[in-house]
């Protein structure tokens, strides 16, 4: 679009030349607005004296006397009309004639009887349906408007009045651009583009009261245009108030979703507010090509709604524009304190002095932090303990202390009771990141509602919250609000540091090639990386090696989780003390351990940023990695064209996020209901909880909205928002030769460290049993051989064995896949198992988080392949192909509405009309592992189709036959503890255990200790509760010295717990 450029000369009309209906100063105002005059001549015309009442005051159902004439109130109060002004009316949509229904624009305004300082500009007919401005415009202009969208112009009665606007309406395939005031439509059709106007941004529906709920439907002028597959774009006023931000934001929402509504494509137009208020300001300021780009950068509707959610529209108490934050001010009373503020502005130091008072006014601290080397730098510069370090201090947690949010629970070393810390201030650093860690890190989702009960229970009983972050947005501010239940001080910085020049790279294997230079030349680059495995050709890990191969003298620093983790490493501890060690060493590459809340403030050491950002990291994450280093030295940056990792089932409205996880909770609870597991039948309050913290859900779908928005035209974002923080974006051409070179040669150093990695794990010394293995989990340092021995240890409980194979398939993610078509298959009894299992714990925990529950539970996916057939599929060997009947009627049931959002509920995938039979298969089956392979061609009618047939899957019986027999003696060794749990109550006089003789017992104790070496290798979680009945049973005296002196150590070890302790 940007090419097209309409002509100045268009029509007959000279530029010297003012329309003989329109007033020179009214012709002006027009044209400022970079309208063409002859759209001024066709629908413009100047009133005096009483002419304006004849245009504005025709309804039937202005209340008028008998004789006719119009009350006087009505005229008193339009009586500032006889002063002059404007009238600009187009065509009725709906009859093709002129329209009565436009717009006054008066040269002495009225008050606002509302708001008496200001004043009404427009006047629109009393008593009248709102319409909209559908303008006049030459013949001239139609055909190039019409030749601008490769349509043919067969305008019909190009005589008359509605010529264009029947053509607009018969021709969906061309888009309309909606925007607020006659002049900006005039504005937009003068440049080329088919454009309508509404008289307000909230005029293009109306209200309606429906079974006592409103309910919006589109204007009649704009149903009429809203036809399935027509291009929408919304281009309203760009403001800079909150307040009114907010307004037009939910005007274009609800207008955006009627027009969805009909099948419609929405896109919504920004840009910024300082070229111009309006579009016609933005095209009088810039020219067109401003507009062109504009349009050009336009956001589908729920991609721009979840853009949204980063904002943060609450007005500053303290709004500030300086280099650094400096010391801040706080109302006493004040519970709640959010602060936004831009990297390296100082944050951290700005809340030193409020922590020192609170320490000197013995008021205890928690800081809450998303990463470990975070919240030990923070605890360092806070002068409180690290929870580890806790009880290897004097002062212990007198002054309080700093955790991660994974250990906010009390079954976590921290034995985290949030009623203890009443009255005290907590400290959010990297607020946003701190809450999307807690409500969807893996890591936190074994106890996740512990957590939010704590953190919920925290902030309400907190004397102060403060949430601080770059990125501040109303997501975490109205999720704290409600939880502390008052209104927050908004502390807001808008500081704008020097832009950086970023140089944009096409491909990471260029980057790398101008990397190499840079160092070859004496640079010394800080280079930052999203990944930091051996089996990653961009980590941290493979580029280390890659380059001291090529640069053996160069110093080289690799900063990642296991590095600083690491007793034998150089980095280990470094992130407390980045600034003394950085300056050692010629290159650092770091992975996103250090993405947030470090600040690296060398001067004249490192002479570049490179970064590779692969699609893993958030789009704020990876420019937080690239602003880590405060110098404004160029950065240099590769950034994948679409991200990864979609949450939920990828949705980008919250509100859907939402219903399909209540619609998941509902539906997993009631198959859960219906198998009568026990521990839900006894929940006394169901309804508390499947409803567990509804504002927790709400802030966890807008944040996995927010989330699922950027992973789409993830490259396009990460640049966007870069210049709009001031930088200049330079693209890199790329140079193919060369990068092949530097892709190969990558490739192979990946290959060999990663096979080396894996036959390391697969020949690691395997732990003696499960509480060693636990003890070296929890340890916070551990050598890259303790490493190995965990996944190890993981390997083979999830797996059975390990090998460099197994170790590659884990990796690339087809355990979970390998597991759902084991309980497809072979597995099918143990689904439900395995679903009561899940849901039991969670259940024991007094709530259920929908997001982590819905995940745990199995049966309704399984259920779904079943009603689609996949599992007949699979156990056929026949060939496939688009012609199939049985693939025929896959697609049929998977096109059907109903199956359909259930298929994308439960995260299986987003399905197309367009999809082929073969395409669906395809889709469904990667849900498995399971793959196609071509096996020929078949021609029919002269057309050529691929023949497929299943990828072997064979080998993977003797796993399943693995997997079933530890489900097997799963199942037994639970039945046989819930049989011992009832020995001493319903079967006692039974129970062979109960009647034991001095004949007798060393036979028990043999069976007791069989059952319970079975559950160490077999089911380690079962032991401790075999373990608690065993130990609480009438006959447990008679046998314990017994059981005790035979069993093995990690046995006793359990026993010790729960009976001699």
């Amino acid at each position: 679009m940007s090419n097209f450029t309409i002509k100045s000369s268009i029509g007959l009309l000279s530029d010297g030349i003012t329309p003989n209906n329109v007033l020179k100063q009214h012709y002006r105002e027009w044209q400022h607005s970079a309208v063409n005059r002859h759209i001024i001549a066709l629908n413009v015309v100047s009133c005096s004296d009483n002419e304006a009442f004849d245009y504005l005051l025709y309804s039937d159902n202005i209340p008028r006397r008998n004789d006719g004439r119009i009350r006087d109130r009505i005229l008193f109060r339009y009586g500032h009309i006889e002063h002059g002004g404007w009238w600009c009316s187009g065509i009725d949509l709906l009859t093709g004639e002129l329209a009565l229904w436009g717009c006054f624009k008066p040269d002495k305004p009225r008050r606002n009887p509302d708001k008496r300082n200001k004043r009404i500009k427009y006047e629109h007919p009393p008593k009248e349906p709102t319409s909209v401005f559908a303008l006049q415009i030459p013949l001239a202009l139609g055909q190039q408007i019409a030749s601008r969208y490769g349509c043919e112009p067969n305008f019909l009665n190009a005589n008359g009045c509605n010529w264009f606007w029947q053509w607009v309406i018969d021709n969906p395939q061309v888009p309309i651009v909606i925007t607020e005031g006659a002049k900006k439509a005039g504005a937009l059709l003068s440049a080329g583009y088919v454009a309508i106007a509404v008289p307000g941004v909230n005029s293009g529906y109306r209200v309606r009261e429906e079974h006592g709920q409103k309910k919006r439907d589109l204007i009649p002028e704009l149903e009429v245009l809203a036809k399935a597959g027509r291009k929408f774009y919304l281009a309203f006023d760009q403001d800079e108030k909150p307040k009114t931000i907010t307004m037009v934001n939910r005007a274009q929402e609800r207008l955006g979703r009627l027009l969805a509504e009909k099948k419609a494509e929405v896109k919504i137009i920004n840009w910024n507010p300082k070229d111009g208020k309006g579009c016609d300001d933005l095209i009088v300021n810039h020219g067109q090509p401003a507009f062109d780009q504009a349009i050009d950068n336009a956001l589908p509707l729920d991609i721009w709604k979840a853009r949204q959610l980063r904002q943060l529209t609450y007005l500053p108490d303290t709004h500030l524009n300086q280099r650094f934050l400096g010391e801040l001010s706080i109302p006493e009373s004040t519970k709640l304190i959010g602060i936004k503020s831009p990297k390296g502005t100082g944050k951290t130091e700005s809340l030193v002095p409020l922590v020192e008072e609170a320490i000197r006014n013995g008021q205890p601290i928690l800081v809450i932090t998303h990463r470990i080397q975070l919240t030990k730098a923070l605890c360092q510069r806070f002068g409180i303990n690290y929870i580890t370090d806790v009880l290897n201090s004097t002062e212990g947690a007198l002054f309080g202390y700093g955790l991660c949010g994974d250990s906010l629970h009390p079954k976590s070393l921290a034995k985290f009771i949030a009623e203890n810390w009443e009255g005290c201030l907590v400290i959010l650093d990297e607020a946003e990141q701190v809450l999307w860690h807690i409500l969807n890190s893996s890591t936190c989702q074994k106890y996740r509602v512990p957590i939010l009960k704590s953190f919920k229970t925290l902030i309400q009983g907190a004397a102060q919250v403060i949430a601080a972050d770059a990125d501040l947005s109303d997501i975490t501010i109205d999720y704290l609000k409600t939880l502390t239940k008052t209104e927050p001080f908004i502390i807001r910085n808008d500081y704008k540091f020097d832009g950086w020049t970023v140089y944009r790279y096409p491909k990471p294997e260029t980057l790398v090639k101008n990397l190499e230079k840079e160092i070859t030349q004496g640079g010394k680059p800080f280079v930052c990386l999203s990944a930091q495995k051996e089996k990653s050709m961009w980590s941290t890990q493979n580029l280390e090696n890659h380059l001291r191969k090529l640069f053996p003298n160069k110093k080289i620093l690799r900063i990642d989780s296991e590095s600083v983790a690491d007793p034998n490493h150089e980095a280990f501890g470094s992130i407390t003390k980045l600034n003394e060690i950085l300056s050692n060493y010629d290159i650092v590459l770091a992975s996103p351990s250090i993405e947030t809340g470090v600040s690296i403030d060398l001067k004249k050491h490192f002479t570049a940023v490179w970064g590779i950002a692969q699609g893993v990291q958030s789009e704020s994450s990876v420019r937080q990695s690239l602003a880590r280093l405060r110098e404004p030295v160029d950065r240099h940056l590769y950034v994948a064209p679409h991200g990864m990792g979609k949450v939920g089932n990828g949705s980008s409205s919250w509100q859907s996020l939402i219903a399909a996880q209540n619609a998941m909770l509902r539906a997993n609870l009631k198959f859960l209901r219906q198998a009568d597991l026990p521990e839900l039948s006894s929940v006394s309050d169901i309804d508390e909880l499947e409803n567990f913290q509804p504002e927790t859900l709400k802030c966890w779908a807008k944040m996995a909205t927010r989330h699922n928005a950027g992973l789409i035209k993830y490259d396009q974002q990460i640049f966007t928002e870069l210049e709009a923080e001031g930088h200049k974006i330079i693209s890199v051409e790329p140079s193919h030769d060369s990068d092949q070179v530097i892709r190969e040669s990558l490739k192979d150093c990946r290959d060999k460290s990663y096979l080396a990695s894996r036959e390391a794990i697969s020949h690691a010394q395997p732990f003696i049993n499960e509480s060693e293995y636990h003890a070296c989990k929890d340890k916070q340092a551990k050598t890259k051989e303790e490493r190995h021995q965990e996944r190890n240890w993981e390997m083979r409980k999830r797996w059975g064995d390990v090998t460099p194979e197994l170790l590659e398939l884990d990796d690339k993610g087809h355990f979970p896949r390998f597991r759902l078509l084991y309980y497809l298959t072979l597995g099918r009894s143990y689904v439900a198992n395995k679903s009561f299992e899940s849901a039991q714990f969670q259940i024991e925990q007094g709530g259920l988080f929908p997001p982590d529950f819905n995940g745990s539970q199995k049966e309704l996916t399984i259920k779904a392949f079943e009603v689609l057939g996949i599992k007949e599929l699979l156990q056929s060997n026949r060939k496939l192909k688009n012609s199939d009947p049985v693939l025929i009627e896959l697609k049929r049931k998977v096109q059907t509405p109903i199956i359909r959002r259930q298929l994308s509920a439960l995260e299986l995938g987003q399905f197309k009309v367009t999809d082929t039979p073969i395409q669906i298969l395809k889709k469904l089956l990667s849900h498995l592992g399971i793959g196609l392979v071509r096996i020929g061609r078949e021609t029919r009618r002269g057309v050529r189709h691929w023949i497929y047939q299943l990828r072997d899957w064979g080998e993977r019986q003797s796993l399943f036959a693995y997997w079933y027999q530890r489900d097997s003696e799963k199942q037994q060794l639970a039945l046989a503890h819930k049989d011992v749990s009832t020995s001493g109550k319903d079967k006692k006089e039974t129970s062979p255990l109960d009647t034991i003789t001095e004949d007798q017992p060393r036979a028990v104790v043999t069976e007791i200790i069989s059952k319970l070496e079975r559950l160490v290798t077999a089911a380690p979680e079962l032991l401790k509760g075999l373990v608690k009945a065993y130990v609480r049973s009438p006959w447990w005296d008679e046998i314990r010295d017994e059981v005790w002196v035979n069993a093995p150590i990690e046995i006793r070890q359990v026993i010790n717990r729960f009976d001699f302790v």
